[in-house]
């Protein structure tokens, strides 16, 4: 009967502490990724806010000047650093934050940093609406996004997303 217990108590004794090795494994794994997520995260909007502030000096720099076409090097430099960062957050971040992710880098490069150099310039409304109106928008949902994915704080939701996970019609 001591045999048996013996046995029995080691065995247990064993399982706790495979079990414990697992569980500490599995929460260093996910506390490594949302770390690393941290970064990629932060490290795309902080490019995105760059280009969109260079953009900006770009376009209101005149064509014919030294300095414009200095201020086109510094777009185009901001820009491969915005694409090198949301090639980093593609590849650690997860599905939930891709489709945001990728809608805002492409707007940033494609609209707004291309839109700095074109000539002829777009009008103000057109740079008022790229610059702040839509970018405001994207930047906002890739930004909430990512803080979802991180998981430290309670989600946050749009309204149409609270109708949605309530079952409201739209």
């Amino acid at each position: 009967m001591k045999v048996v217990l013996a046995l029995v108590v080691g065995g247990f004794t064993l399982l706790g502490v495979w079990l414990g090795g697992v569980l500490t494994r599995s929460n260093e794994a996910r506390h490594w990724r949302r770390d690393r997520c941290l970064e990629a995260y932060t490290d795309v909007l902080r490019a995105c806010d760059t280009l969109v502030y260079e953009s900006n000096r770009a376009y209101r720099t005149e064509f014919e000047s030294s300095a414009r076409l200095a201020q086109n090097e510094v777009v185009l430099d901001k820009t491969a650093e915005m694409y090198r960062a949301s090639d980093r957050a593609t590849l650690v971040g997860s599905d939930e934050v891709q489709k945001q992710l990728g809608a805002l880098v492409l707007h940033c490069g494609k609209k707004i940093g291309a839109m700095s150099i074109a000539r002829p310039k777009p009008t103000e409304d057109e740079w008022h609406k790229a610059t702040v109106d839509d970018f405001a928008v994207l930047f906002g949902k890739f930004r909430n996004d990512a803080r979802n994915d991180l998981g430290v704080n309670p989600p946050l939701h749009t309204v149409e997303e609270w109708k949605r996970i309530l079952g409201r019609p739209n």
